[in-house]
């Protein structure tokens, strides 16, 4: 470390202004960060149902879709339907629109003497003009159940238009598509309108502009709590400003690198900044604070600089790249965001350490120790209030656990079968509208819309018969019914599903004079069934467009679609529908048809269980890789497992809190352990190294006299420094709490939570554990102080 020293005291000039080139290099990217919040993009480009549901996509048209509701006194009026038919016209005109589904689009199906007529309900080119004329429209509508609930409200006073969009189309193009959308609708609203939007793409987009509101609200506030923090700590404005450039610097460099190589700001990425905030600030004032303590014992500047290199440089490296080596992990995870947010948090905390060895030394060493010392008002032999307090309750505690480690030790098995017990309440849940805060509009048009309609989160079963033409076989027809009637009956939150068969029974009711009773399906017991139904879809083609089907038909007829409609997005009761989807299929079906589930809002679903995977292989790559740096550090194995104590109890308190208060796993929730690894590791190290050198200085022995004092030296000193640090990082996290997304809230409460697990396990429970298995490594080591002959009188007054 003292090459490094020498060349930052040779040239400060040089590194400042090649950081600055580096920074500004990162700065030009950052403009174009892009968001993206599209959970298809979550799982893996390899993964078998995301291919899947790519496939089928191609077949029956997108499920990115922009659902629009508008409400009002009564829909049926002339100019209400003369408004939609409007809309539906120039939204069919953006770019990126396949289809748009309304009451000017959908068409009606009615028996003539002729045979079978097919018309639009709100024709734009022969509009209604009297309320006659739009009532007579809603009575059409009443008689096909299909609709209701679907295009309109069973009480008339709203309408929808689904907007599908062309398929698998990019984040951007949602985007564009969205706010082009938006812009027609809010330019058309009339007097009474109301217009609510939700499904797929419109979540997303809104995902991303809430995100940017996010981050341009928590992250000063962030700033704010550190230099705080910092201001109580060092009591001087440059303690406050150093540190806080350098990690403003870091997240310069790593928004700017996301940029640079095209890598989107997802919602975990969105907490990125706020992180290196809380996180990254920790090495420039390691660094800060003991060079000013160099200069307070007199050495002349380049003296005191190379001596803080020596004593710490090693230390901040290792403590920094636990840190990166905890978040960094989350690579193992198949969820694509949360690789992204392992990568890049790793990236910035080497950054912010990096910066700290090299930019923080070169502004320190330009700066006239002068204005330091004036500004500090350092008074020797005082000690600060909190200072005082924080090291009297230490004490006390330490001593209490030691005078009673059994008691302890017992307490700590308490705790851990607690939490082993709390982990197995843990369940896996992810909602997109959850995502945002109660009160948001997002929430608000949802639940207006889920009101009026059958439900905003789409996703389909598909059935693939035999051969061509398998979808005309009425026996399949009444199946894919009956699993329809079965699913509305047993879920109240499916409010609507669709298939081929609703089509036929609306054409049986028209050739059999429109009489409502004829509202089924062709008797498949019948001879002549399958004929009856052919002919009925050759009838329809010649009056209207046999691509009215696509969404629930492919062209060949051997693949259908049933469209379910959900009012609630979670995956627990996604679950549910799908369990019973395939079991109700497997009695009910004939063997020769396959089903499959897939579509928009079973997507989370898919991601929910590389969210567990993923959570599992990274949590146990974190402890390895932590437990191999450690035992390096230490230079004993034994010594590495000594750290991976606090950080387990920690990991397990973590899923019983969650497990407890039934806070779901997802993607927000998923990070936590591996914060609690990278950050929480510091702690154990400290205080296990300082431990250590108040055993080897002291010349302690390994006795329960010389621990007892080992470790209540180690608790007022490293443990005074670990609980100032500790709250600096909860209270970081915590700014997250005023987060409008609820994943973003519980990470941030979770983290803060088990900041204070993890210290109090190093400074409570270490010493216990150290003084019942009385491991060797502890006494290897050899101080600077004992290479110098200093006794343990001069270690206590310096302390």
């Amino acid at each position: 470390m003292t090459f490094l020293g020498t060349m930052i005291m040779k040239y400060p000039k040089g590194v400042i202004a090649v950081v600055a080139a580096v920074t500004l290099f990162f700065a030009v990217f950052i403009p174009q960060v892009r968001f993206n919040n599209d959970a298809g993009d979550f799982i893996p480009p390899d993964d078998e149902e995301r291919m899947y549901n790519e496939d089928i996509q191609e077949i029956f048209g997108n499920d990115d879709i922009i659902y629009i509701g508008l409400v009002m006194d009564n829909i049926y009026d002339p100019s209400a339907l003369a408004k939609v038919a409007e809309l539906t016209r120039l939204i069919e005109e953006v770019e990126g629109v396949a289809d748009v589904t309304s009451l000017a689009s959908v068409n009606n199906i009615e028996g003539t003497e002729e045979g079978m007529e097919v018309y639009t309900f709100v024709d734009e080119d022969n509009l209604p003009e009297t309320a006659e004329d739009a009532q007579r429209i809603r009575q059409q509508l009443e008689r096909w159940d299909l609709l209701m609930e679907n295009l309109v409200s069973r009480d008339g006073t709203a309408t929808s238009l689904i907007i599908q969009l062309e398929t698998n189309v990019d984040m951007e193009t949602q985007e564009r598509v969205y706010h082009e959308v938006k812009d027609i609708v809010e330019a058309s609203k009339g007097d009474g309108e109301r217009y609510h939007y939700s499904g797929y793409t419109a979540i997303n987009v809104m995902l991303g502009e809430y995100m940017l509101d996010d981050i341009r609200r928590l992250l000063p506030f962030a700033f704010i709590i550190v230099a705080l923090t910092l201001y109580l700590s060092f009591r001087s404005l440059n303690g406050v400003f150093l540190p806080l450039v350098n990690v403003g610097i870091a997240i310069i460099w790593t928004i700017g690198s996301m940029a640079m190589l095209k890598v989107p700001l997802s919602l975990p990425c969105t907490a990125i900044p706020v992180i290196l905030v809380s996180v990254g600030s920790a090495y420039a004032i390691h660094v800060i604070h003991d060079y000013y303590d160099e200069l307070k014992k007199g050495l002349a500047k380049e003296a005191a600089f190379l001596s803080c290199f020596n004593k710490i440089g090693l230390a901040v490296i290792m403590a920094g790249l636990t840190t990166v080596v905890g978040f960094g992990t989350l690579l193992t995870s198949d969820v694509i965001p949360l690789k992204d947010f392992g990568v890049f948090v790793a990236f910035g905390t080497f950054a912010a350490l990096v910066l700290a060895l090299t930019f923080v030394p070169a502004v320190l060493y330009l700066e006239r120790i002068r204005a330091y010392a004036s500004a500090q008002g350092v008074r020797e032999g005082k000690e600060h209030f909190f200072d005082r307090v924080s090291s009297s309750v230490l004490k006390w505690l330490v001593t209490l656990v030691m005078h009673h480690r059994l008691i302890a030790l017992s307490v700590g098995v308490g705790i851990f079968a607690l939490a082993v017990y709390g982990t197995s309440l843990v369940f896996v849940d992810d909602n997109g509208i959850a995502y945002f805060q109660n009160g948001t509009d997002v929430r608000k048009d949802d639940a207006v819309l889920n009101s009026h309609f059958g439900g905003t989160h789409l996703y389909g079963v598909i059935i693939t018969g035999p051969d061509i033409n398998s979808m005309k076989e009425p026996r399949i027809l009444q199946d894919m019914e009956g699993l329809q009637m079965h699913l509305q009956e047993t879920f109240p939150f499916i409010g609507k599903t669709m298939s081929l068969a609703d089509y036929i029974k609306k054409m049986n009711m028209a050739m059999h004079e429109n009489q409502e009773d004829f509202y089924r399906l062709p008797d498949p017991e019948a001879p002549d069934s399958r004929d009856l139904v052919a002919q009925y879809l050759l009838l329809y083609s010649m009056s209207g467009d046999p691509e009215d089907f696509d969404d629930v038909v492919d062209y060949d007829y051997q693949q259908a679609r049933i469209v379910i409609l959900s009012k609630d997005g979670s995956t627990v009761q996604t679950q549910k529908v799908v369990d019973e989807i395939y079991a109700y299929t497997a009695e009910h079906f004939d063997p020769d048809y396959q089903v499959r589930v897939t579509g928009g809002a079973y997507t989370p679903l898919v991601m929910d269980k590389h969210v567990v995977e993923g959570s599992k292989r990274s949590i146990l790559s974190s402890l390895i890789a932590v437990w191999i740096l450690t035992s390096i550090i230490f230079r004993s194995m034994y010594g590495g497992l000594f750290t991976i104590v606090p950080l387990s109890l920690a990991v397990f308190v973590n899923f019983a809190i969650m497990g407890f208060f039934k806070i779901p796993l997802e993607i927000g929730s998923a990070i936590v352990s591996n914060a609690a690894i990278g950050i929480g590791v510091d702690y154990a190290i400290h205080f296990t190294s300082r431990f250590r050198h108040e055993m080897a200085a002291r010349k302690l022995k390994m006795n329960e006299e010389g621990l007892f004092r080992a470790a209540v030296l180690t608790a007022t000193t490293s443990g005074q420094a670990i609980t100032y640090n500790a709250v600096a990082v909860a209270a970081g996290f915590l700014v997250m709490s005023f987060s409008l997304f609820m994943p973003l809230v519980r990470l941030g409460i979770l983290v803060a939570a088990i900041m204070f697990i993890t210290s109090v396990g190093s400074i409570l429970f270490l010493p216990v554990l150290i003084s019942y298995l009385k491991p060797k490594f502890i006494l290897k080591v050899e101080t600077k102080e004992q290479k110098e002959g200093c006794t343990g009188s001069q270690l206590d007054a310096r302390v």
